[in-house]
């Protein structure tokens, strides 16, 4: 919507529900509602957001949280823009989940390139920190506050007006904040390598602001503990509509 003088705001509302038949304890819903507002200034663009969320994990909350962000970008030149971002999260956990409480920086810079009208590219920087409160007792330890160093980069490649084809791979390391733990033996603090490749299609419906896509994934985390090992192919589909 726009406020006039180039000013201009967004507000959304978002929901998400996971469910597994065979394993209900795992279920999982997330609400993300906020407001984001830009203010141009120069050859920069500014936006400031304010967001609240809310996830439930098997019935239970899992985290609330507050979320201010600041972000800038600006054009290089005619095919090239740098980007920044900075967030802060107040995060309080539910009654099973209170390590979960503290806050939570992160940072992202990019860039994106548009080399024709067609085809664009870009990559990006994440660094994420966590401070939060953990849990360790004689049972062990459960950190949710990693400093997480992350990279990616992405094609996009637009086949027909109607047929946009993406393409992008990221890689995250994550060194935990917890003690170091007895494994086999030997003192190992959690330290994980996480990496994604993806393709999706994405295709425009008519009328209006129809729109399908079929992504297709594949994800590994190696972990310094075992039990935080995966890995594996996704599949994803959905049809939705865009508001005009």
């Amino acid at each position: 919507m726009p406020l006039g003088d180039a000013h201009e705001y967004t507000v959304y509302l978002t929901a998400t529900a996971l469910d597994y038949p065979a394993a209900a304890e795992a279920d999982f819903t997330y609400v993300d509602m906020g407001a984001e507002l830009v203010l141009p200034h120069a050859a920069w663009d500014h936006v400031l957001s304010l967001a609240a969320y809310h996830s439930a994990f098997g019935g239970d909350t899992l985290e609330r949280a507050l979320v201010l962000s600041a972000a800038t970008s600006r054009d290089l030149d005619s095919r090239r823009r740098l980007r920044a971002e900075y967030s802060l999260s107040a995060i309080d956990g539910g009654s099973r989940y209170r390590y979960f409480d503290g806050l939570s920086h992160r940072l992202r810079l990019g860039l994106d390139s548009l080399s024709t009208p067609a085809l664009s590219w870009g990559g990006n920087y994440d660094l994420l920190y966590n401070d939060r409160r953990d849990l360790a007792d004689e049972y062990g330890v459960a950190s949710v506050s990693p400093v997480r160093h992350g990279v990616g980069a992405y094609i996009r490649y637009r086949i027909r007006e109607r047929i946009v084809l993406d393409f992008g791979s990221e890689a995250r390391f994550s060194r935990y904040r917890d003690r170091h733990r007895m494994v086999d033996g030997f003192s190992r603090r959690r330290e994980d390598v996480f990496w994604r490749v993806n393709a999706e299609i994405d295709y425009r419906l008519l009328p209006g602001g129809w729109r399908s896509f079929l992504r297709l994934e594949w994800v590994e985390n190696d972990s310094s503990l075992e039990q935080y090992r995966y890995g594996g192919p996704q599949v994803s589909a959905g049809i939705g509509w865009r508001f005009p």
